[in-house]
């Protein structure tokens, strides 16, 4: 599709583009098929592809839409707001720069890698330090009120689960220092006492 219409497809159905999931999780299939040494395809224009998914905002074709929805707000913010989008999105948006960031490093595009590596980590944005959990957060930077870690809010947040990006594992276990001991043991004790 990249090839007859300039955009790569989260699911095509009937050869029209379909917000059938966020983000662009065509992305890490395509780096790591070159990353595993399937290289059957030109890998320029692979990067150029998974580069465009993640620097231009989407666009309508046909009956369907192509593209990132919250794309311009998650590079205003550095994170999507939930009063501008679907909140969750910055962290499907960083694990795809994550994953163009790669590519960018194994084709020698070093101010891509670089550009890329550094937006991977804006998911960071997305949690509260004061709860060490991925928290909606409005455009104005306050974090959403009434908050409860252990309820899922489905479409609204994600909380059930905290994610480790490969791009903060592979730092030398930074993250896993940053997050260490100390939060777990708040989250032990915040699940003793909701029993």
């Amino acid at each position: 599709m990249y090839d007859a219409l300039g955009w790569l497809a989260k699911g095509p159905a009937g050869m029209e583009y379909i917000p059938v999931m966020v983000a662009e999780h065509e992305i890490p299939l395509i780096v790591g098929a070159y990353q595993m040494g399937i290289r059957d395809f030109d890998a320029e224009k692979a990067f150029e592809a998974v580069r465009k998914m993640q620097t231009t905002p989407p666009e309508r074709i046909g009956g369907g839409l192509a593209g990132n929805r919250d794309l311009e707000t998650y590079l205003e913010h550095k994170y999507v707001p939930s009063d501008k989008g679907r909140f969750s999105n910055t962290l499907e948006y960083a694990y795809d720069d994550w994953a163009v960031a790669q590519l960018a490093k194994a084709l020698g595009k070093n101010k891509e890698y670089e550009e890329f590596l550094d937006r991977s980590s804006w998911w960071r944005n997305a949690i509260d330090p004061e709860t060490g959990f991925a928290r909606l957060r409005k455009s104005d930077g306050r974090f959403e009120e009434d908050f409860d870690s252990f309820r899922s809010g489905a479409n609204k947040q994600y909380v059930d689960t905290f994610w480790f990006p490969a791009s903060e594992l592979l730092k030398g276990g930074e993250l896993i220092l940053e997050m260490g001991p100390e939060p777990n043991a708040k989250w032990g004790k915040e699940m003793k006492d909701e029993k």
